[in-house]
């Protein structure tokens, strides 16, 4: 009864490195700016105004659990009309602890129109890949993390069906 879809994703973006290099130009940097799993839930509701949430420590890094102190001072939203993500964020507070409690890396949310997009950082683990490359040579290794991959999946859907009233209810 849950509308969703999900892929593996990695964004690659370029940095303009101050360093010049010999012929006086500068250098240019690839890096990985997001690579995990990228979930869209089709809500029940439209967005008054849509809004990225980002935990404060963006970047990813390792799992530390939210302090049970004031949750406003650990998230940023970016927004045209920032309000809506603000009160997204104190209506849906334990959804969104749960979501960053559950997951190796911090969580990132874009709500627009009808639609809650979730990215979870997973690095390694991704659909149909072992340590980002297929291995085909090894099938079992391959289910297995195709497997694991759709257990971040599973669990941010529980997150959103459990601790909000966002998704469209069962038939």
């Amino acid at each position: 009864g849950v509308h969703f879809t999900a892929a593996n994703v990695t964004l690659i973006g370029e940095l303009d490195a101050a360093d010049l290099v010999s012929d006086g130009s500068l250098a240019t940097r690839r890096y990985h700016a997001f690579s995990g799993i990228y979930i869209i839930l089709e809500t029940k509701e439209k967005a008054e105004s849509e809004f990225l949430f980002c935990f404060n420590d963006n970047i990813g890094g390792s799992k530390n659990p939210l302090k049970d102190g004031d949750l406003s001072k650990s998230y940023t939203i970016t927004a045209e009309e920032p309000e809506f993500g603000k009160k997204f964020a104190a209506r849906y507070e334990k959804f969104l602890r749960r979501l960053y409690a559950e997951n190796d890396f911090t969580p990132h949310i874009y709500y627009r129109d009808n639609r809650l997009n979730i990215g979870i950082q997973t690095i390694a683990t991704k659909f149909r890949a072992i340590n980002g490359k297929p291995d085909i040579n090894d099938p079992e290794s391959f289910r297995a993390d195709y497997r694991r991959s759709l257990e971040y999946v599973r669990n941010a859907i529980d997150a959103v069906r459990e601790e909000t009233d966002l998704l469209i209810a069962d038939d």
